[in-house]
C-alpha cells in the first residue's frame, strides 16, 4: 500500500523492499526506512513550497505596486480637476473684486460730483 500511496521517495523505497521478496527487508523498511523516505519526501514538499512561495513574492510586489500606481494615478485626477475649480474659483473672485472697484470709484465720482454740485 506504501508503494502506491506514499510520496515519490517512500514509494521508491517501498518498490525496492518490496522487489527483494526478503520478509527482512520489507519488515527494515517499515521499521527505519519508511520515515526517512517519509522525512525525505517531507523536506522535498516543503522545499517546492519554498520556491514557489519566493517565486510568487516578486509578483505579488509588482500586484501592489500596480494597485498604488492605480491609486496614485486617480489621486491625481482628482487633483488636477479640483485645481481646474480651485482655478476658476479665484478668477471669479478676481473678476468681482475688479467689478467691485469700477463701482466703488464710479460711486465716489457720484458722492464727489453730488458734493461739488
Amino acid at each position: 500500500m506504501l508503494a502506491a500511496s506514499g510520496g515519490p521517495e517512500v514509494q521508491r523505497v517501498a518498490r525496492i523492499a518490496l522487489a527483494t521478496g526478503d520478509d527482512k527487508a520489507i519488515a527494515e523498511f517499515l521499521d527505519k526506512g519508511y520515515q526517512i523516505a517519509a522525512q525525505k519526501d517531507a523536506d522535498e514538499r516543503a522545499a517546492r513550497e519554498k520556491e514557489q512561495k519566493e517565486a510568487l513574492e516578486p509578483a505579488e510586489r509588482l500586484r501592489k505596486l500596480a494597485e498604488d500606481t492605480a491609486r496614485a494615478a486617480q489621486a491625481r485626477t482628482k487633483l488636477i480637476a479640483v485645481h481646474g475649480d480651485a482655478t476658476r474659483a479665484l478668477k471669479n473672485a478676481s473678476n468681482a473684486m475688479s467689478l467691485a472697484a469700477v463701482a466703488s470709484r464710479e460711486a465716489d465720482r457720484m458722492l464727489s460730483a453730488d458734493k461739488a454740485g
